[in-house]
């Protein structure tokens, strides 16, 4: 998942929809390549640690 938002250019975005389990409620979150540097943001939260999630699915925005 990192690597289809690092390797395009600056700017690259999405929106990652992750469980902690397979068949549990998940989360959803925002993903962005900034100068080369993968980020994630969670407005609802304000805080995204992707370790806590085993199953992930990306939706590129651009």
């Amino acid at each position: 998942m990192v690597d289809h938002i690092r390797n395009p250019d600056h700017g690259a975005r999405g929106l990652v929809a992750a469980r902690p389990e397979a068949g549990t409620a998940g989360h959803v979150f925002n993903i962005v390549n900034h100068q080369g540097r993968v980020l994630f943001s969670d407005v609802q939260t304000g805080f995204v640690d992707p370790m806590l999630y085993k199953t992930f699915k990306l939706m590129r925005s651009n």
